[in-house]
């Protein structure tokens, strides 16, 4: 029954639909009749629109010819006046008299668009200039008067430059010096600041939107009521220059600089080949056209509005109930989130840290350091905790902070109660208060929580790593096995022979051999997969390297990777520990192989080498292969946990993850980039192992008598 009850509900909405839409037909219909005479009313009032355009074009144009012509007199006047001044009866170029000298130095002074006043010879070397004297006002400016364009008789127009010490560009305008026979004998030029004369282009405008240029006649920008500093001596598109053939006119184009739509009324100047042009943004005018047909239209939308919000108000009716429901899941989403959030929170324990500032010298020396009061809740002591290896060390970790602006570095420390704990130390440059002094702030922080999360990933990384390594390991159990099954067979066959016995002998040996193989490889592989989370120790690189290829090394030759490893017999040992700096090698090594699946057996190669750095405190380990390198977007997020370009399924992102931890756990650096010939590197840098004399006998706690201000502090053990 509730089945029949319904049924008829779709058919009356059905029918309101039909009704709506038959009154909104209706309506569009006589909406559009009307904004159709509208529109035709108002397209007369856009060509009024640009006919105005061109005729405020135009009268802006005749004043930027003024200021042109301008421009032209005082170039034709101070020709005049050289020419009296300076050339002889007997038609040669004279020297200046000192009178005369004051003079036009006295006229640049008062007029801010020269920048200097230049006579040149007729081989265009230049005899005088007004800025001379002046030495900063002088340099640049005569450069601007070469590349010149226009004949003898007229006024010939350099190109653009820009002027030392401030860059500020410059036109340099000239006309020739005759004799008495029409020779020319010199030109006496001027050079002109082409942002003064852009601002007397822009005051033409008088505040229209647009731009005002002035141009050589070959296309080059001389001034610009825009940015001139930006666009004064660029070339402008030929085309542009062409269609400027006659001595004035107007089209409607656009910028070639902004693309904007300008209205150009241009005007060649006699005398100079300078074109002046005034182009006006008709977008304005045309904007308070659009004003009033948006205004138009409307009046128009207000009606449809109308018959829109009935529409909308039945639609919402029709909607109200899916809404309310949309509405409760959503709150009770928000309000999930919002208690899973609180639970976090309540969850959340922050790793205990203290601070402390001080100053440090170039050698690594700390004065008049503080330590806030939380120090002592968390390594129990009131100054500095000791980092292995000594003052040594805490002068070695602040010189690196001099060095590199910042530094961080993890270790163990032990308690004036005998336990250990992990601390993490960071340090940065807060000041630079000399050539030799710094003020630094530091945060110390309890990581041993971290470090316990830390073990247990890096152990489950071990066990992936070896996971996917286990077919390479059967490749390199079969060869010690297959050896040993020969050697028996034979072996077995020469015994019913008693002269054969030696044979046997040497059989056997062959299989003590192949079985002592077996169990060196099964020891390294029990060995890597142990959480190794002791102190730091001396390890020497040879011992790093062999250890990996142990692990790795079957499967990069199963397939068709060659290392090459550069000699490391001399080399002194580092601080660290051996199996992390092994399973880092060994994640490098298993990258490297993946990133060249796609190479020829023939040139998938790895190289190790290291380098000795220049301070000796350092040995830094390149590992480069031949793959098609790293994008910079995937460089910038490769230490990122959970980062990974493998397929799903094929890598953890946690490898390089671990590596940045182990190796910043261990004091040091790590690095990767592309190689400039192709490839990607990874460069791992380890602070050597400090010397036997330099460590202090763990026996307590130790603090140093109260010193003088700026004293030299060395930080006591804590044992």
């Amino acid at each position: 029954m509730s089945g029949v009850a319904q049924a008829p509900r779709p058919h009356r909405l059905a029918e309101g639909g039909v009704i709506y839409l038959a009154m909104l037909g209706l309506f569009l219909l006589t909406a559009g009749v009307a904004v159709g005479v509208a529109w035709r009313a108002l397209s007369s009032s856009e060509r009024v629109a640009y006919a105005r355009v061109d005729a405020l074009a135009q009268m802006a144009r005749t004043g930027a010819a003024i200021h042109a012509e301008r421009v032209v007199e005082a170039v034709l006047s101070f020709q005049a006046l050289v020419q009296s001044q300076l050339v002889s009866l007997s038609g040669r170029l004279t020297a200046p008299s000192a009178a005369f000298d004051a003079y036009l130095r006295a006229t640049i002074q008062g007029r801010p668009e020269l920048v200097d006043l230049v006579v040149f010879d007729a081989a265009s070397t230049p005899v005088w200039s007004a800025g001379a004297v002046a030495g900063s006002q002088a340099r640049g400016t005569v450069t601007a008067c070469w590349d010149h364009l226009g004949g003898a008789d007229d006024v010939q127009i350099g190109r653009p430059r820009r002027a030392a010490p401030l860059q500020q560009p410059v036109i340099c305008l000239r006309s020739a010096l005759l004799n008495t026979a029409g020779d020319v004998v010199g030109y006496a030029a001027i050079v002109y600041d082409a942002e003064q004369i852009s601002a007397r282009l822009r005051e033409a405008q008088a505040g229209l939107a647009g731009v005002a240029t002035l141009l050589r006649s070959d296309g080059a920008i001389l001034a610009r009521s825009e940015n001139p500093r930006l666009h004064v001596g660029a070339v402008v598109p030929r085309g542009s220059v062409e269609a400027m053939a006659e001595m004035e006119g107007l089209r409607r184009t656009s910028s070639p600089i902004d693309s904007r739509p300008l209205h150009v009324a241009w005007r060649r100047i006699p005398g100079a080949p300078m074109i002046v042009g005034v182009g006006i943004d008709p977008t304005p005018l045309l904007a308070q056209v659009a004003k009033r047909r948006r205004m138009v239209m409307w009046m128009l939308a207000v009606g449809i509005a109308a018959m829109m919000a009935a529409f909308m108000a039945a639609a919402v009716f029709l909607d109200r109930r899916r809404g309310v429901a949309e509405r409760d899941r959503v709150q009770e989403s928000l309000e999930r989130d919002e208690a899973e959030h609180n639970r976090l929170l309540s969850t959340f324990v922050p790793q205990p840290s203290a601070t402390y500032h001080g100053i440090v010298d170039g050698d690594g020396w700390v004065f008049d350091h503080e330590v806030t009061p939380d120090m002592i809740r968390i390594t129990g002591g009131t100054d500095l905790p000791v980092m292995p290896g000594g003052p040594a060390a805490r002068r070695a970790f602040f010189r690196r902070v001099t060095e590199c602006g910042e530094h961080v570095r993890e270790y163990r420390l032990r308690m004036p109660d005998g336990s250990g704990l992990w601390i993490r130390e960071r340090c940065r440059i807060a000041a630079q208060l000399s050539p030799g002094e710094v003020e630094v702030v530091g945060v110390v922080t309890d990581i041993e929580e971290e470090r316990r999360m830390r073990a247990k990933t890096e152990a489950g990384a071990r066990l992936t790593v070896l996971g996917q390594m286990a077919a390479s390991i059967a490749h390199e159990m079969s060869q010690p096995l297959a050896a040993i099954s020969l050697a028996a067979e034979i072996g077995l066959t020469h015994l019913k022979l008693p002269a054969d016995v030696p044979k046997v002998q040497r059989y056997m040996e062959s299989i003590v051999r192949q079985v002592e193989r077996m169990r060196d490889i099964a020891n390294h592989l029990r060995t890597f997969s142990r959480t190794d989370d002791g102190p730091l120790d001396e390890v020497r690189l040879e011992d790093v390297v062999q250890g990996a290829m142990d692990v790795v090394g079957a499967g990069l030759r199963k397939d068709g990777v060659s290392v090459e490893i550069a000699e490391m017999d001399d080399l002194p040992p580092v601080q660290g520990r051996l199996v992390p700096l092994e399973q880092v090698l060994v994640n490098l090594l298993v990258n490297a192989r993946d990133a060249m699946a796609q190479l020829a057996e023939s040139q998938r190669r790895v190289s190790i080498s290291v380098e000795r750095s220049d301070d000796a405190d350092w040995l830094t380990i390149h590992v480069r292969d031949n793959g098609p390198g790293l994008p910079e977007a995937i460089v910038q997020h490769a230490f990122e946990p959970f980062f990974t370009t493998k397929p799903s399924g094929q890598g953890t992102g946690l490898g390089l993850s671990i590596a940045y931890g182990t190796i910043l756990g261990f004091g040091g650096e790590i690095a990767l980039g592309n190689r400039p010939t192709g490839g990607a590197e990874v460069a791992i840098r380890l602070r050597l192992a400090y010397a036997p004399q330099t460590a202090v006998p763990e026996s307590g706690l130790h603090t140093g008598a109260a010193l003088p201000s700026r004293g030299r502090v060395e930080i006591g053990h804590i044992g």
